[in-house]
């Protein structure tokens, strides 16, 4: 009777190893897909993040473009003006030629005002 009862008792023990060694196992694989879940839905975060950064390339592009183009606009005529108010030989004749330059450099600029010219009406008669 004593050896049936031990037999019982090693049978209940070696059944509560393996159902906790199976707990154990089902634990860890379960977090272990928990896991890769997040990763895959950080991944596809990082993916996302990196097309609307893509999708935003061509709109940088065509500022900088249109922003070129202003620029180009910009420095050729000022380079109209200097070039015809060092043309002039006389004073006179700079203060004439001083117009045509100004009002070149306001159509490049799109008749918008010069900076910090809010106290000088010599330079809003120019600006366009």
């Amino acid at each position: 009777m004593k050896s049936k009862k031990s037999l019982w008792i090693a049978l209940a023990v070696v059944a509560v190893v393996v159902i906790a060694a199976v707990g154990w196992i089902m634990s860890t694989y379960n977090g272990l897909v928990e896991t890769r879940e997040q990763v895959t839905a950080q991944q596809a975060n990082v993916q996302s993040q990196l097309q609307r950064r893509a999708d935003l390339i061509p709109n940088l592009v065509s500022t900088v473009q249109a922003y070129a183009t202003h620029e180009e606009e910009v420095y050729t005529a000022l380079a109209d003006a200097r070039a015809a108010l060092a043309g002039a030989s006389t004073v006179g004749a700079q203060c004439g030629k001083q117009r045509p330059g100004f009002r070149a450099l306001a159509a490049a600029r799109g008749g918008r005002k010069l900076p910090g010219t809010a106290g000088k009406p010599e330079f809003h008669q120019f600006a366009g």
